[in-house]
């Protein structure tokens, strides 16, 4: 990702282990060897909370993610660093070691409350329709069918971007809608929930300056 601002923050947080930034919520998403555990969104840095750690964030008096003005905090968990830790790299690292602990933590969580497999039973991961994802109707999914992508894990393996182009190559030509209700999809968002800064995040990747 080509951008000074991020590639400084993976810098400093390298020894943390194999990190990645990732656009999403008109943000980056950072991620840890492939553990989510901090954001960047309209030029604040944000980490994963949990009971641990959140107590830091709230005597420090910083707020929680919210991606839209307005709305009650982001169900996500993940508060604002602050900016004096923020400019010193052994505080930041700390902090991020303690975000990354309490996604970690999430994650065992959610691995803990999924029901195990029945005994001598094939262990088969779900593809789940394209027409069962939120803002995509028949006619949506048999475009993407025709691009060669079938399931909602296709979708977010590609990216809503890369998707809306391999529907482009296949002659059609959908609107910009196509493209919201794509990233819609992915996030659980119906397209017309999106921000502008989102749409306008999706077209300036598409390089497309129409609405």
């Amino acid at each position: 990702m080509e951008d000074p601002l991020v590639d400084e923050l993976l810098s400093d947080l390298a020894p943390l282990g194999e990190l990645l930034a990732r656009r999403m919520f008109g943000g980056v998403g950072l991620y840890c060897d492939g553990v989510f555990f901090g954001l960047l969104a309209e030029g604040a840095l944000y980490f994963k909370v949990d009971e641990a750690n959140v107590g830091a964030y709230r005597a420090a008096g910083m707020e929680p993610f919210r991606p839209y003005p307005g709305q009650a905090p982001s169900v996500l968990g993940y508060y604002e660093v602050p900016l004096e830790v923020q400019e010193r790299r052994e505080r930041l690292l700390a902090w991020a070691e303690g975000a990354l602990a309490a996604a970690r933590r999430r994650d065992a969580a959610k691995t803990k409350t999924k029901r195990p497999a029945k005994k001598g039973a094939k262990r088969v991961a779900r593809a789940v329709p394209l027409e069962k994802l939120l803002n995509l109707g028949p006619q949506s999914a048999a475009w993407l069918r025709e691009a060669g992508i079938t399931t909602a894990a296709e979708l977010e393996r590609l990216g809503a971007v890369e998707t809306y182009r391999r529907v482009l190559a296949t002659g059609v030509a959908p609107t910009l809608n196509l493209l919201y209700a794509l990233e819609g999809a992915r996030l659980g968002l119906r397209h017309d929930r999106l921000s502008a800064e989102v749409k306008e995040n999706l077209r300036a990747r598409l390089g497309r300056k129409s609405r």
